[in-house]
């Protein structure tokens, strides 16, 4: 898995990407976050059925460009430094964003 911590104008958000996790199962799945206090809280994104929300994609650097323009529309442009690398180890993992479409 890799990950990403990207700044947007209203919001810093984590994007996970798992690898694909056995045959016949070609896509790259990213699972997408808010982060909170600088990153010490990981809330995840899920939808109104409390699934979380996952991009799937047949290539890493798609599946993270899907993410990203997925969370620009909730959260804004991309900041410079567009990306950077995670710093989560001492993150707590808080409550669920529900995203409605």
């Amino acid at each position: 898995m890799t990950c990403q911590q990207v700044r947007f104008v209203h919001g810093e958000c984590l994007v996970e990407i798992n690898e694909p996790g056995y045959p016949g199962r070609p896509d790259y799945t990213a699972f997408v976050s808010l982060l909170e206090e600088g990153g010490a809280i990981v809330r995840p994104l899920v939808q109104l059925d409390g699934h979380r929300i996952k991009i799937q994609a047949p290539t890493e650097p798609l599946a993270l460009d899907s993410a990203i323009n997925f969370l620009e529309q909730r959260f804004g442009a991309v900041r410079a430094p567009e990306r950077g690398a995670c710093m989560l180890s001492t993150a707590t993992v808080g409550r669920p964003v529900v995203v409605v479409d």
